[in-house]
């Protein structure tokens, strides 16, 4: 290695030491510097094909550095996600991972916290969860140089899922809701479950746990009961936009105008799908999205 060369390595092992503790704060302006310096020479020594996106992401360490350390966070909040991927379409096989996201660290990126086959209990999948969680609210979590509390803040899942880690009546169950005491009606005619009161009175947190709506639940207990500071009701959301909004309330009116399900509406003709479809297929997506 020559003295260029090994200058030029050197200027990568020094700044992301420097970067990688508080302690240095004072040095991190020299080390993105010292980093923007090896990704720009990079390709004099190692050659423009091996100019992949790792090395060309280390001039962006420092500035998310400074982000993640700006605050002084005393307290993460997890949002956790849960849910079914079948490996193919016209299989049983699924994956269940269980995600998280921090929601106090903007642009962390969502993490795999867990990654399990379909379970056939929500013992088994949600225990080891629960029984990290438990500790790490008990004796904290080092990060950085700093101990910080965690809890959960909310699990986010769609309507098998969440009735699933709840242990509670499907979506399509009478008793089915998980914020309210509204009882379906099912109809006959339609084969389905309706809920058509806006007034019913709110599940509680005690209710659940007391099991004062036995008809709400299953013959388990869930792991989540054992969850310390974590409300069976509050923290459990439905308003997901995923789920809610995009493949749920959008996606239904939308098939329902489409197929004529819904009496108020006209029907629209052959002409008329295809303006719409050919209008939506010319709008122009963000760059991220492929």
């Amino acid at each position: 290695m020559t003295h260029d060369a090994y200058r030029h390595v050197l200027q990568y092992f020094c700044g992301i030491t420097i970067l990688s503790c508080s302690a240095y704060k004072q040095f991190w302006p020299r080390a993105k510097t010292l980093l923007d310096n090896f990704v720009s020479e990079f390709s004099n020594y190692y050659g423009r094909a091996h100019m992949i996106s790792n090395i060309h992401n280390l001039q962006h360490v420092a500035e998310e550095v400074e982000i993640i350390n700006a605050p002084a966070v005393s307290h993460f909040s997890l949002q956790v996600f849960v849910d079914g991927l079948p490996l193919h379409k016209s299989g049983l096989t699924q994956l269940w991972p269980i995600l998280v996201k921090v929601q106090e660290l903007k642009r962390a990126p969502v993490q795999i916290i867990g990654f399990f086959s379909k379970p056939e209990n929500v013992e088994d999948y949600l225990r080891p969860l629960v029984d990290e969680m438990n500790k790490l609210q008990q004796h904290g979590l080092k990060f950085v140089d700093n101990i910080v509390s965690v809890s959960i803040n909310i699990i986010i899942a769609d309507s098998p899922a969440r009735a699933f880690v709840k242990g509670t009546t499907g979506f399509n169950g009478k008793h089915g809701c998980t914020k309210c005491t509204c009882v379906g009606v099912y109809l006959h005619e339609e084969h389905k479950v309706v809920f058509e009161s806006i007034n019913a009175a709110p599940r509680t947190d005690a209710d659940f746990r007391n099991r004062t709506c036995k008809e709400h639940h299953k013959g388990i207990r869930t792991p989540l009961e054992d969850l310390r500071n974590f409300n069976m009701v509050k923290n459990v959301v439905v308003g997901d936009r995923l789920h809610l909004i995009d493949l749920g309330v959008t996606r239904q009116i939308f098939r329902g105008i489409l197929d004529h399900k819904y009496n108020n509406f006209m029907r629209w003709s052959p002409r008329q799908k295809d303006a719409v479809s050919k209008y939506l297929t010319q709008i122009k997506f963000p760059s991220e999205i492929h």
